[in-house]
């Protein structure tokens, strides 16, 4: 590939890049410095790339797994919006495929020592205002560290959440950064009312997570980083897989994604302990969930009640074992665990593993 082609190809990511020198300087050599410099450093990204190395500077605790084409481009994508920019981005990806860690990552990577600050709902709103004073009452940003706003499934937030982030995307720059995450399309979200029509347009830098089913590659290094995980917070040695069962996790279609993988790593790790894991060991993993044909009634529903229905049947199902039901439901233990007991479910009966 030519040079000019090249250029074409990450017009994009230049232009971002030297946008602050265009803004200071349009003088032909103070820019060409500033292409130079972005091309070398991105050279250096494609060699760390192809020598299956990937040295991004986030904590450990959110470091980006896989060897796989898909993972080295959002990792490329992170360390040079770190470098480069505060703009605001939006994760898009499936329920699973790591939105939120991926956001974790591209904050670490821009305020080590800042805040990430989680706006998951309007009850929050109060609490973030404090953290946006106590930030604008700083001289610079450097001295607060940086904030880092996310808000998961954007489409989903309440309406005062999306108002409020209307209003401060306008003020990127600011000492904080915005990022938002959605696993469906936005224009889509905004013409079915679900979220702000100003909001559709208001991130012009997007990531796009790609499903596990499309990633398979990287399943067995996955597998191991959720198995190491569990041993570490038990104090105790890690289950480890044959390549007979990572071969058996290659052909699954992953509906959960990442997700999934994670609670069949802990039901394996629930069931075995410390051992060998084999073909025989995984269990069956089925075929992707069948697409559920809802339609709401023209009375509407108790949205909370049916929740807390599903629930029971899930873990009904699972005989209730709390991690198989929150594989049938698509969510992480923790997540369930929640759930079960904002309905006041948990009891007796509810096994943990």
């Amino acid at each position: 590939m030519g040079l000019r082609e090249f250029m074409l190809l990450h017009w994009d990511e230049i232009s971002v890049a030297c946008e602050g020198e265009l803004k200071r300087n349009d003088d032909a050599g103070s820019l060409a410095r500033c292409v130079a410099e972005y091309l070398e450093g991105l050279r250096g990204q494609v060699e760390q790339a192809s020598s299956g190395t990937f040295p991004v500077a986030t904590a450990a605790s959110h470091e980006l797994l896989g060897t796989g084409t898909a993972i080295a481009r959002v990792r490329l994508a992170i360390e040079q919006l770190s470098r480069r920019s505060r703009a605001p981005v939006m994760f898009i990806g499936e329920f699973g495929t790591g939105k939120r860690h991926c956001a974790h990552a591209l904050h670490a990577a821009t305020y080590p020592d800042g805040e990430f600050f989680e706006l998951d709902s309007a009850s929050r709103l109060e609490e973030l205002e404090r953290r946006l004073f106590a930030l604008r009452c700083c001289t610079s940003a450097e001295s607060t560290g940086g904030l880092s706003i996310y808000v998961h499934e954007l489409s989903m937030a309440a309406a005062p959440v999306q108002l409020r982030l209307s209003q401060l995307l306008p003020e990127q720059g600011l000492g904080f950064r915005i990022m938002a995450s959605s696993s469906r399309a936005l224009p889509q979200a905004a013409r079915e009312g679900s979220l702000r029509s100003d909001l559709v347009f208001r991130f012009p830098t997007s990531i796009e997570l790609v499903p596990l089913r499309e990633r398979k590659s990287d399943i067995a290094v996955l597998a191991r980083h959720f198995a190491g995980r569990l041993a570490a917070q038990c104090g105790a040695t890690a289950v480890t897989f044959q390549q007979s069962a990572i071969d058996r996790m290659h052909e699954h279609s992953w509906p959960g994604n990442l997700t999934e993988l994670s609670n069949l790593v802990e039901r394996l790790w629930q069931d075995f302990g410390p051992a060998h894991i084999g073909q025989a060991d995984v269990p069956e993993l089925g075929d992707a969930p069948a697409s559920v044909a809802f339609h709401l009634p023209r009375t509407g529903i108790d949205f909370s009640e049916l929740e807390r229905e599903l629930l029971v049947q899930a873990l009904a199902m699972a005989d209730s074992n709390q991690t198989r039901a929150a594989s049938l439901l698509g969510l992480s233990r923790d997540q369930l665990r929640y759930r079960l007991a904002k309905f006041d479910i948990i009891g007796p009966g509810v096994r943990s593993g």
